[in-house]
């Protein structure tokens, strides 16, 4: 994205003189728009500024340099190019609420939230189709409700033109509205509007099932048979991965599926919390037995592969048009539908397998909740788990004071959690 100010001697000058012009552009894509006029010999072409000869001088020559500091602010946002025309020629420095949602988008592409990023991008296409670009101050619920109306009584036709369903899923609905709250309180966060609370009980009315949000776990007993049963190699490498995310504290699919050679110290596996972005900290937990006969199985040769497993794809500039994080965000992608489809698998095998505490589908984060259950049962400090999972309470003031349990009492509870020789988590059932 390029903008800039300049005077145009290629256009026909009236009695005002040539046109000055804001232009952005972008992927070959021009935006103009007058901000006003001057004759040649009243321009310095060098510095795209007004002479003082000029007999708007004063006025112009301190507009032209708001604008210019407009510019290099909206040149770091990766806006549209009709939002950064809008932003540049505002009178204030408050984004529209589209323009913000692309702003915030913009964000969570830099701190790798890719997954993040796609939920904005939908939601944003929802609103502009329905509301468009608003100011702020016009959200209130009366616009909120018309948004919510659209989506609960919009048609979906068969290719023979047939409604086959009117509106759109409620659980569809909340995800839209949870984004576009948080891109308000961020807003409200950032000094940048007043928190009228326009969103206070938009979904009252929107109902959806509390079960499906209900966390999913799986017992010692369950883990014992996922360990036991006897699976082909694609089938056996989805399991081990599994099994690996237990084993490991219960760490996310995406914190395993990008561990590097070097996180792997003197025992001890060092890992990042991609969910948190810029917050992430490093948590170190232990290499258990179990742990590392699984890396020792499937951990890439290839000493020019930075990663510990072959899976991360490698980005090559001559073959990939998006980014280094788009490519791999793909391939990740990827990767974790064929692992979530071969866990149902897995489970559809093992005779009167069932998920806790309601069965469903194998989910990804099942090894999380599994790690977190199974711990609290056995009566683990909330404190302990907290720091082998890599999770902090948003707002728990004496987290700032409290100092890191020993190694050997977190350690010990690791190994107590995943230990599957014996039921101790069904005592209290």
């Amino acid at each position: 994205m390029e903008a800039s100010v300049r005077l145009f001697t290629s256009e026909r000058e009236t009695k005002k003189g040539f046109p000055i012009k804001v232009e952005v552009n972008h992927l070959g894509k021009i935006k103009r728009k007058t901000i006003g006029h001057s004759k040649k010999e009243d321009w310095n072409d060098l510095e795209n500024l007004p002479l003082k000869s000029h007999p708007s001088y004063r006025i112009l020559y301190t507009y032209i340099l708001n604008l210019k500091s407009k510019i290099h602010e909206v040149s770091l946002m990766n806006l549209s190019i009709e939002s950064t025309m809008n932003y540049i020629l505002r009178d204030n420095k408050t984004s529209t609420f589209v323009e913000f949602v692309e702003l915030r988008i913009s964000e969570l592409e830099k701190q790798g939230k890719l997954g993040n990023k796609k939920v904005y991008e939908k939601a944003l296409k929802e609103w502009n189709k329905i509301i468009g670009d608003v100011e702020f101050s016009e959200i209130n619920h009366s616009l909120l409700t018309k948004f919510k109306n659209a989506k609960k009584n919009q048609l979906y036709k068969d290719k023979n033109g047939e409604v086959i369903r009117v509106g759109v899923k409620n659980r569809t609905i909340h995800t839209y509205f949870r984004t576009y709250k948080a891109c308000y309180n961020e807003a409200v966060n950032r000094g940048l509007i007043d928190d009228k609370r326009p969103f206070k009980n938009i979904t009252k009315d929107i109902p959806y099932s509390a079960t499906a949000n209900r966390k999913k776990y799986l017992l010692k007993k369950d883990w014992k048979k996922i360990e036991e049963i006897q699976l082909t190699d694609y089938l056996s490498q989805s399991r081990d991965l599994f099994l690996l995310q237990f084993y490991l504290g219960g760490h996310d699919l995406m914190d395993i599926y990008y561990l590097k050679k070097k996180d792997i110290q003197s025992g001890r596996v060092y890992l990042i919390r991609h969910k948190l972005g810029e917050r992430a900290k490093i948590i170190d937990v232990k290499l258990t037995d179990k742990a590392k006969i699984i890396i020792d199985r499937y951990k890439c040769d290839d000493d020019k592969n930075e990663f510990l497993f072959p899976w991360p794809v490698r980005y090559d500039k001559k073959k990939n048009k998006q980014s280094l994080q788009e490519n791999r965000h793909l391939a990740y992608t990827t990767f974790s539908v064929n692992h979530r489809r071969d866990l149902n698998i897995i489970k559809d095998r093992i005779e009167g397998f069932q998920v806790h505490p309601v069965d469903g589908p194998m989910g990804q984060k099942i090894a999380r909740h599994s790690f977190a259950t199974i711990g609290k049962r056995l009566f683990i400090m909330e404190d302990i788990l907290r720091e082998i999972m890599g999770h902090e309470r948003v707002g728990d003031i004496d987290t700032i004071y409290k100092d890191k349990y020993p190694e050997k009492i977190r350690d010990d509870a690791q190994i107590k959690i995943t230990d599957t020789s014996n039921q101790d988590d069904e005592l209290y059932d």
